[in-house]
Parts: structure tokens; C-alpha cells; sequence
């Protein structure tokens, strides 16, 4: 399933149409693992972890592997 995330605000989804300004499709997701940061280039995160998102939070767009760490979670 595609992923995209916009690259002005940082929100991922699976519909490009609730993304601003998508970008391409994105496979894995980089997180920071002090400061919480999300981006599909780990060039963009000071201390990056990878994870491959399985759900996306309908009202911030933060991403999560499991369902419970987002307040509104939706499967990507």
C-alpha cells in the first residue's frame, strides 16, 4: 500500500488527497529518537530511527507502528 507524506507539514497517509503537498510514496519513516521528529529522509532527523508505519493519526498525522499510540489511528 503507498504512503505519501507532505512535505511542508510532515503528515502521512495512505490518500494522497488528505496530504497539503505530497510528496512521492514513502516505504519506511525516520523518527527522531530524542525529539519525536518524523520524516521519510533520515537526513532530516538529528538522531534517526527507522520504523515502517502501519497507522496514521486522523487528526495530527503523526505516524505509529502499533494502533494504540495515536489518539484517532488509522491503517495505512
Amino acid at each position: 500500500m503507498e504512503k505519501f507524506q507532505c512535505v511542508t507539514c510532515g503528515k502521512i497517509s495512505s490518500n494522497r488527497g488528505e496530504i497539503c503537498n505530497a510528496g512521492s510514496d514513502i516505504g519506511s519513516v525516520f523518527v527522531c529518537s530524542d525529539c519525536s521528529k518524523r520524516s521519510s529522509r533520515a537526513e532530516d532527523i538529528c538522531n534517526p530511527v527507522e520504523m515502517t508505519p502501519s497507522f496514521y493519526c486522523g487528526k495530527c498525522g503523526n505516524s505509529a507502528v502499533e494502533e494504540g499510540a495515536l489518539c484517532d489511528p488509522l491503517k495505512l
